[in-house]
């Protein structure tokens, strides 16, 4: 077993090129991709690549982050490029084509020959996050009159080059897909059968027009391993493979979370990006959405008279506007997470709609209700302190104790039902705008629903005081 202490920076360092080559036998190839992100001096990295096999650091190499990855092919030689690209599948290699600057592009494509690069060609026009950018050309057709033996020596001759030959392909002679072929089917029948007695005709596919995070939800909802892609005319033109699925579905969630937090999504990973990035990609929300809060600010100046009248509507300001933000982040949560799963779409909006109205009215009458009970508590404890002007425990002491607790539970009333609406309203509405709806993201309903529960507050507050 390796010695865990021995970082691979410090086999480079010592130059160990038997112990460098060992290491990539004992840990995983992402795992190794992990530490040369992390190493600072670019000639180190240019020194594994020379001392590994070309095998071993092409699948390296599409590990690596865009930065690291450029890194590179400005040291490398234009062998070392060609060396890299003839060990590299063509959808690897546009994947970091559509990172690079146009410059290293060109250098790039002038050293692979005509036929692999109208195949790079071919994967780079089609429009980012869809199934046709990431796509891969290499897998194997057979003709549905092909018979086992014809079909294992196929496998065979080709198989090696291919991204996978669990599944194959068969088509008939205009190249429309009717079929998937397991390679199991082909080991336990005999050689003179027949594929169109074997394939399945039955199977999931996608256009290259369908989304990234379609072609995720089909991985997952079916548990496969590999997805044909077809074009607008129902041709083969590719497949995708869970190898190229797993670092979506993690690249899809992360930028869920960092929209559903105000902040635009990254270009590269958190270690590789400087702080003046975080800061651009965080600023414009923050001023945003400081803006917008200044609503609330001019708000509470408008009924600046109304607390210096009654002092305690001051007190109960910071309840009312986290609980109305908080009850819409809920629901603006499990529409956005089932909308990604894909349990929910436009189709479903009266459903929800229906639900939502339903489940806003019993959680708003249950938090008014547990309020104005919560209030008279606090009231008459004097944990929250409120001089009344009348004689504690009088029938009008009572009275002015539940107006000020009525009044908070009735806005708290509004402002929940509201925001249990405008939380699963909003990634709906984000969705009919060809949205992501986590844009819709938890801090803009906060804010949003922050000044919209003073406005209820303070026009309910001035009702309340004024004729009762």
């Amino acid at each position: 077993m390796h010695d865990e202490t021995i970082t691979l920076e410090s086999l480079i360092q010592h130059k160990n090129v038997n112990e460098i080559r060992e290491y990539f036998d004992q840990y995983a190839m992402v795992d190794i991709a992990d530490q040369v992100n992390a190493l600072k001096d670019s000639k180190d990295i240019l020194f594994l690549f020379k001392t590994v096999s070309n095998e071993l650091t092409a699948e390296l190499f599409s590990y690596l982050t865009p930065t690291t990855q450029e890194r590179l092919i400005q040291l490398f030689t234009d062998k070392q490029i060609i060396d890299l690209l003839n060990h590299s599948y063509s959808d690897d290699v546009a994947d970091f084509l559509g990172e690079l600057p146009a410059n290293l592009v060109q250098r790039i494509l002038k050293n692979v020959n005509k036929t692999y690069r109208e195949e790079i060609n071919h994967l780079l026009r089609y429009q980012e996050g869809t199934a046709g950018s990431i796509m891969t050309p290499e897998y194997i057709t057979l003709a549905m009159n092909t018979t086992v033996d014809e079909a294992l020596e196929k496998i065979r001759r080709i198989g090696k080059d291919k991204e996978t030959i669990q599944s194959m392909f068969v088509i008939d002679s205009k190249r429309f897909l009717i079929g998937v072929l397991p390679l199991e089917a082909l080991v336990y029948h005999s050689g003179s059968t027949v594929l169109n007695t074997l394939m399945e005709i039955d199977f999931q596919r996608c256009l290259v027009s369908t989304t990234v995070e379609e072609v995720a939800s089909i991985f997952k909802r079916y548990s496969l391993t590999v997805l044909p892609v077809l074009n607008e005319t129902n041709h083969l033109v590719g497949i995708i493979t869970i190898d190229d699925v797993l670092p979506l579905i993690d690249a899809i969630a992360s930028e869920d979370i960092l929209k559903m937090a105000a902040i635009n999504p990254l270009d590269d990973v958190y270690k590789s990006t400087s702080p003046w990035i975080i800061t651009k990609k965080s600023l414009p929300w923050i001023l945003g959405l400081m803006v917008m809060g200044s609503i609330s600010t001019v708000t509470i100046n408008q009924f600046e008279s109304m607390f210096q009248t009654v002092i305690i509507l001051t007190a109960f300001i910071p309840m009312i506007m986290n609980t109305g933000g908080n009850a819409g982040n809920q629901s603006i949560a499990i529409i956005t997470r089932a909308i990604a799963t894909k349990e929910l779409s436009l189709k479903d909006t009266h459903f929800i709609l229906k639900k939502e109205l339903l489940t806003a009215a019993m959680m708003s009458l249950i938090t008014a209700g547990f309020s104005f009970i919560w209030i008279i508590a606090l009231l008459s404890l004097q944990i929250v302190r409120y001089q009344s002007t009348f004689m504690v425990g009088s029938l009008s002491w009572l009275i002015d104790m539940a107006r000020v607790s009525g009044l908070v539970s009735l806005t708290l009333l509004i402002a929940v039902f509201l925001a249990k609406i405008l939380g699963s309203f909003l990634p709906l509405l984000a969705i009919q705008f060809k949205k992501d709806p986590a844009i819709m993201s938890s801090p803009f309903l906060t804010t949003l629903m922050d000044f919209s529960s003073l406005i209820i507050y303070f026009l309910l507050a001035n009702f309340v005081f004024n004729f009762f």
